[in-house]
Parts: structure tokens; C-alpha cells; sequence
């Protein structure tokens, strides 16, 4: 959460009454996120078994899924950047749901681009070895120039700030300077004529009495300027709850999972949901 606030607008703060919110929970069903708004309109969930998910690179990955991101291998344009080896997946993976719920494209009209060319760091992005047989395997290949593995264990890529602050800064968060407001009070400071009186007692006394009214001053108080501040709540552009590679993963016993993990000690499949 902080270094999401640190790099973008967008703030995550302790709900009171609010009726739209993201609950976090650490239940045995891995790491997952609903993407975007909740259908249900209220509730967000988010899951981060402990400790398989609770690192920086996992903990983004479902925070970014929460605010509306998909994973940057479902771009529309994907099949240009990165092929798909289905015969890499595990045998437990080798089905039509698992494939659907993870690796589908999306349609153009359900992601929204920037403009921004494809990420393979980004946090968005699995790893090649996802859910894969095996290390000498990989499930995901590049197409274009790329050196080491997909995704990023440091959280937030260039490409993923600039996601977060055109969906929700740049259009959505207005800074409005409104005009100064000076209040001046002006008293005009005037030379009043001295009012003398004499007194003549004797031709060899006089008394002379002087009476001088001080000089007003000027005071000027000034407001400064108001600033108003508008930011969005979670948005509906993704309206679409998908699950992540770990909700259809709870159909396999916790066991049975833990011996899949151990096959694969260099990679991790909990750091990606």
C-alpha cells in the first residue's frame, strides 16, 4: 500500500461507514483478488495466505487486481509479445477451466491500453514458469527482446505507475486553485491640523497648550487561496470479476498443493494471483 501511495494518488485508508470497501484476509485458499468493483457492488476481497503470499511483488500484484488491473499477458495484443505453451502446464493445470480463468485474452473493449507498449516486468505479468511442469519448460516465451523472467518481485513497474496514475490521477483527481479572496481594510491616514490654544496671562508669560491627534494606520488581512480536491473511489471501467490463477486452485486439496509446490523450488506459485 505504500508504495502504491508513494508512486500515485491513490490512497488506501481504514474504512469507518463507507458502503464500497476491500477487505483483506489470510484464509488457506492462496493469493486472489477480484478485479475491480465487486459485482456485488459493496465488497472487495482480497487473500493473502500467510506466509505463501505476504512478499512485496505478490501483496501489489492482488492490491493492483483490486483497483481494476488485469494481467498483462491478457492484453488484446498479447499473441505479439508472448506464446503460450499449453503442454507446459502441470498435469493438475491441463484443463479448459484453469487455461480460461488464467491465460485467455481479453477483448478489446474490455481493457482500456494507455497507449502504453506491453510489460514483460511488469507486476501484472506471471512469471514463465507459472503453474509449469517443470524449470526446463516454460509456459509463457517472449516474442520481442526480453532478458530474464517475467514479472516483478519489487512491486510496481514504470509501466504499472503509469497505469495506476492515468486511470486514477490524471483525469479523476482535480486540483482546483480557486481565486485568492483578500479582504482589505483601508483607513486613510490624514495630517490633522494641530489645534493650538494660547493663553496670554502677562506681557511677560505666555502659555501655549498643543493637542495632536494620531495618525490612523492601514490593516490588510488576506485569505489565502482555496483548494479543492476531488478523488475517485474504486473504479467501474472493470466491472468483470475474474478470478485469479489461485481461485480455481482451491478446488485442489491443500495437500496435494503442497506437493505440487515442492516440485517447483524456484519458483513459488503462490507469488502470483
Amino acid at each position: 500500500m505504500a508504495q502504491i501511495a508513494a508512486a500515485t494518488c491513490v490512497r488506501f485508508v481504514a474504512r469507518t461507514t463507507e458502503s464500497l470497501y476491500v477487505t483483506i484476509g489470510n484464509g488457506e485458499s492462496g493469493c486472489w483478488s477480484y478485479v475491480g468493483r465487486s459485482t456485488r457492488n459493496t465488497e472487495n476481497q482480497v487473500n493473502l495466505q500467510s506466509p505463501e503470499c505476504v512478499d512485496i511483488g505478490t501483496v501489489v500484484h492482488e492490491l493492483m487486481h483490486a483497483i481494476g488491473f488485469y494481467h498483462e499477458f491478457t492484453r488484446p495484443d498479447r499473441d505479439e509479445y508472448v506464446s503460450i505453451d499449453r503442454t507446459a502446464l502441470a498435469t493438475a493445470y491441463q484443463t479448459d477451466s484453469f487455461f480460461q480463468d488464467n491465460y485467455a485474452k481479453m477483448a478489446a473493449n474490455e481493457v482500456v491500453l494507455y497507449g502504453r507498449p506491453y510489460d514483460y516486468g511488469s507486476v501484472m505479468h506471471y512469471s514463465k514458469y507459472a503453474a509449469a511442469a517443470s524449470r526446463t519448460k516454460p509456459v509463457m516465451n517472449n516474442l520481442k527482446p526480453w532478458t530474464g523472467d517475467f514479472g516483478n518481485d519489487n512491486g510496481l513497474s514504470a509501466a504499472d505507475i503509469i497505469d495506476i496514475n492515468y486511470m486514477y490521477c490524471n483525469s479523476t483527481t482535480t486540483t482546483a486553485a480557486g481565486a485568492a479572496t483578500t479582504t482589505t481594510t483601508t483607513t486613510t491616514t490624514t495630517a490633522l491640523p494641530v489645534t493650538t490654544t494660547t493663553t496670554t496671562t502677562s506681557k511677560a508669560a505666555t502659555t501655549t497648550t498643543t493637542t495632536t491627534r494620531a495618525a490612523t494606520t492601514t490593516t490588510t488581512t488576506t485569505r489565502a487561496p482555496t483548494t479543492t480536491t476531488t478523488v475517485r473511489t474504486f473504479p467501474t471501467l472493470f466491472p468483470t470479476v475474474r478470478p485469479g490463477i489461485f481461485t480455481t486452485l482451491i478446488q485442489v486439496p491443500i495437500t496435494r498443493f503442497l506437493e505440487i509446490l515442492r516440485t517447483l523450488p524456484l519458483f513459488n506459485l503462490f507469488s502470483m494471483g
